[in-house]
Order: structure tokens, then sequence, then C-alpha cells
């Protein structure tokens, strides 16, 4: 039976189409266990990191990137070759991705010619203002327009019209910029259509409604903006608590690799009772001193124990002493040292305690 083709979803804005940026898709695909090469193991040696499935689900990211004569400003279906689910070792399926574009309030495509409408007030329209246009990167820039400028500069209407008397009525409330080979694309063309903002000239009646969507358009800002801010801290936090875990480990890697010579160097010294062995001792122990120099300047220390009470969180108690003059409870003599890092125990001090 053949497996229904991998099938993802992905939203770009226009903005990503046009400049082509990478659009990043992330999916979960089936591929062949490595560990028993699909075959799912045996029924004496089954294979436990698939199950017996032979097969296992991987997280992947694919980015797309489209050429001039491929891109499209409108939603489409595209199909990308050996990057799906993996049917033998080796080789792989197509999958099929939705593009989906963003909805933008700003901006709308026709064709490869991209429109934008910018709202004035009849004053502004006979005197003259400064106009900030948006920009698909979400940008702006700025231009001055004066009462000589409400003419229209272009034949291209969205809505198809192109009769004379039309053109004439739409140019009595519309001024036109034009940008040549700022729009989008077409498929099977490389060449890019024109961005075109049509600056609206409304009426007094239409104030209260312009005032409104300015509120509206600051209320999205603000919720953009919170956004933004948030997905920053999210990041920071990320990057902090990656940060934290690879210092641990990195610590840890190397607590587990000193501590055993520090065992071993503890236990000669014990050994080496003799007065003869005096020199020995003092090469010894200046060695054990820059092993636990080390281990301190990476926030690990040693657990107190000789002579302190007994404590079950850091202390770990082997062996009963009958016969020490100190009180019940204490410990009397430490046989493995313990660690303990930021105040986390490590490992716990092998004590003799006080019965």
């Amino acid at each position: 039976m053949q497996r229904p083709k991998l099938q993802v979803t992905v939203r770009p804005s226009i903005a990503q189409l046009i400049y082509r940026k990478k659009i990043s898709v992330r999916y979960r695909r089936l591929s062949k266990c490595k560990e028993c090469k699909g075959t799912g193991g045996t029924a004496s040696e089954p294979c436990y990191r698939c199950h017996c499935l032979g097969e296992t689900l991987e997280d992947h990211e694919l980015n797309l990137t489209f050429s001039p004569n491929d891109i499209s400003c409108v939603d489409r279906i595209c199909t990308v070759s050996n990057v799906g689910h993996e049917f033998e070792i080796g080789e792989r399926d197509d999958i099929i991705v939705n593009i989906k574009v963003q909805d933008d309030r700003e901006f709308h495509v026709v064709g490869k010619d991209i429109y934008c409408h910018v709202d004035i007030t009849p004053l502004q329209a006979m005197f003259g203002c400064k106009i900030y246009f948006p920009r698909l990167d979400g940008g702006a820039f700025r231009k001055d327009i004066s009462p000589s400028d409400k003419k229209s500069v272009s034949t291209k209407w969205p809505d198809g019209r192109v009769t004379r008397e039309e053109n004439v009525r739409w140019c009595q409330s519309h001024m036109a910029l034009i940008g040549k080979g700022g729009g989008g694309y077409e498929r099977g063309s490389a060449e890019r259509g024109d961005m075109i903002y049509l600056v609206d000239v409304c009426t007094e009646q239409d104030r209260d409604g312009l005032e409104k969507m300015a509120i509206d358009r600051i209320h999205n800002l603000e919720k953009r903006i919170a956004g933004f801010r948030t997905q920053k801290n999210q990041a920071e936090r990320d990057t902090r608590e990656e940060f934290e875990k690879g210092k641990m480990a990195a610590i840890s890697s190397l607590a587990k690799a000193i501590i055993p010579s520090i065992d071993s160097l503890e236990k000669a010294l014990e050994a080496m009772a003799s007065p003869a062995d005096e020199a020995h001792r003092k090469g010894v122990a200046l060695i054990l001193e820059m092993q636990r120099n080390t281990l301190a300047q990476h926030g690990i220390e040693v657990i107190p124990a000789l002579g302190k009470p007994f404590d079950p969180n850091v202390h770990e108690a082997i062996a009963v002493d009958t016969e020490s003059d100190l009180p019940k409870n204490t410990v009397t003599n430490v046989l493995q040292t313990g660690y303990r890092h930021d105040g986390k125990l490590f490992r716990a001090s092998m004590v003799r305690v006080r019965g």
C-alpha cells in the first residue's frame, strides 16, 4: 500500500516572497530506524529504538527559496522532492507544500502589482501635507504632497477601469504614486510589477471613521510590539538556559574526571604515615591542593563533615563508631569526601558516625 505524501502548510508574508527570503518549513517525517536498518529487529533481539516498527519520527526543517520566475504573491501549492517520508533507506518521498500568503491590511496584490491605500483629509489635499508611505519591509518613506499632485499618474486601476470618463471621476478623489519595478511577481515572469500607492481624499463625514482606523492601527502596532518583546525575552531566556545547561554539563564532566584522582591522592596521603615518606607527602599534598583549587574555581566545594553533626542530606553513614568521645550523631571519620556545586549535592560524604 502506497503511503500518502506528506503535506505541510506555510504562511509567508508578501515581503518574504518578494524579497526572496528563506521560508522555513518545520514538520515531522518518518525515517528508517538507524539502529536496526529498518528491519525492526528480530523476535530474539527486538529493536528498542523504534519499538520493532522499523521507523522513527524525526523533526526536520526545510528552507524554501524561489527564483523570480517561480515567485507568486498568491496562494499556491508546490512539491519538494526527496525530503518527505523515507520509504527505503536513502530514498525519500516528496512533500506537498501549501503556501498560503498572509493577509495584509495595508497591501493588496493584483497580478504582479501591489496596491496600498493611504487616506488624507480634504484640507490636507487642498493645502498639501507630508505623507508617510508604508514599505513592505515594515519601514516607511515620507513624501510631500502638494495640491498640484491631485491627479493620476497611471492608467492601471485595481478594478480594471480604463475608460476616460471613469478615470476622470476616479482622479477627482485620488492621487497615485507609482514605484516602477517595486511590486511583486507572477509565475513565469522574472519582471517585477509596480508598487502603486493610492492616496484617497476622504470627506468630512469619513473623519470619525479615520480616527477609529488610526486607533485600531495603534492597538495593532502595540500588540505587534508586545509580541516582538515577548519573543525577544523568550529568546534571551532560552539562550541563558542553554548556556547554563552547557556550563553545568562541562562542570559535571570536569568533576567526574578529577574527583576519582583526588580520592586516590587522599588515600595515598593516609598511607604515607612513615617519617621517611615526608617528602612524598608534601608532593602529593601539593598536587591534591591544586586539583581541589581547580574544582573550587568552577564552584565545586568540599562538604564539611569531620566533627560536624550528621546530616542525612549531605552525609551517607556507612559505619558506626562506639568508641569515640565525641557526642552522639557526630561524624568521627570521613571515608570518602563529598562535594556540592552551587549549593546542590554532587556527591554525598561517606562517613563513620558516633553511635
